[in-house]
């Protein structure tokens, strides 16, 4: 198991968790997509305060779902065992992403291109940040 000596921030932890609820109801909520962009850019100013927060722990949300992975499993092997669950988390969010781009844009093809590259970029990024920054 990989040892992290940081760990999440007592406050940032249990922001994001609720962001991530949101972002949850927000998926099941189609008849709302301005909750959906309201969710969405929520994100910005949320991790534009855990950037700035300089406290020596794990304030954003890559930070804290990088902990979170490496404490269940030390394989980065793609959607095998826990990775499954970060992919579940990384589709939800990805899914919200393509659906409220498509309502606002009418471009489903540039929703679906959205889709597609932000799994592959959280992915990358939450399992192997020392890899893919």
């Amino acid at each position: 198991m990989v040892t992290i000596r940081r760990y999440p921030h007592p406050l940032f932890a249990p922001v994001w968790a609720a962001w991530f609820g949101c972002v949850c109801a927000a998926v099941m909520m189609p008849h709302r997509p301005l909750f959906g962009l309201g969710v969405l850019i929520a994100f910005l100013p949320i991790e534009g305060v855990a950037v700035a927060w300089k406290n020596g722990s794990r304030d954003t949300l890559s930070e804290i779902a990088t902990w979170c992975i490496r404490q269940l499993t030390d394989r980065r092997d793609f959607a095998r065992g826990w990775n499954g669950m970060l992919l579940m988390v990384i589709l939800v969010v990805a899914w919200l992403l393509a659906r409220t781009v498509s309502h606002y844009s009418g471009a489903p093809l540039l929703a679906a291109t959205l889709f597609a590259l932000t799994v592959v970029w959280l992915d990358d990024h939450w399992r192997s940040p020392d890899v893919w920054g």
